[in-house]
């Protein structure tokens, strides 16, 4: 009987202390959640650096395009966008691009709406008129805009051009990243894609081009 007991006693005892294998199989468990993480973050300064990118083509074209320049052997606003382009240095598809460039008489009219004519709001007692809710409604009678840009539609106040002399412009670009690390895209975009966008406004120079 003691025979029988000290054979299972070192039998139990070397499965206890036999810890060969424990390090692969941990890290087998560690590695995919690390190497997640190393790319995910390589991903995000890479985004950053998109950002960052963009932000200076951006300003680097609008330098050009307040100068009023207009090129012989394209439009002025091609030319902008070229000069854009060139800056992005390949970091994303700048076909997918969208390039936004809108006139203004004065910085304070940038992102505003066409003033418009609400629908008075109803008296005491009576039912909530749906036409008062402080947007321009075309199908409700009594309400009118001021079409500052000549368009026929209540929009945005700005002209699609890059101006003249003294004017305002404002420049936008937005761009589509596609995210490439697998399961961290979900946690960043449920599309997998981000919308890059820069923005710069500035005044065209006096010129006489």
């Amino acid at each position: 009987m003691r025979l029988i007991e000290s054979i299972c006693q070192r039998v139990s005892g070397r499965r206890r202390l036999d810890d060969r294998g424990v390090a692969i199989v941990e890290f087998a468990i560690v590695f995919p959640v690390l190497l997640l993480m190393t790319f995910g973050a390589i991903e995000i300064g890479m985004i950053m650096a998109t950002q960052s990118t963009l932000e200076g083509g951006l300003k680097e074209a609008s330098r050009y395009g307040i100068t009023g320049q207009a090129p012989s052997d394209t439009t002025r606003i091609e030319k902008i966008r070229t000069i854009l382009d060139k800056h992005a240095l390949g970091l994303v598809d700048m076909s997918e691009a969208t390039f936004i460039v809108k006139t203004y008489a004065s910085f304070s009219q940038v992102g505003e709406m066409e003033p418009f004519n609400d629908t008075p709001g109803p008296t005491a007692g009576e039912d909530p008129d749906p036409c008062h809710d402080g947007h321009f409604d075309a199908g409700c009678i009594g309400e009118t805009f001021t079409d500052v840009n000549g368009n026929g539609f209540w929009d945005a106040i700005g002209e699609d051009s890059a101006g003249v002399g003294g004017e305002v412009v404002a420049y936008t670009v937005t761009v589509p990243w596609h995210i490439m690390t697998p399961f961290a895209g979900t946690l960043m975009s449920k599309t997998g894609t981000i919308n890059l966008t820069a923005t710069i406004v500035v005044r065209n120079e006096p010129n006489l081009y």
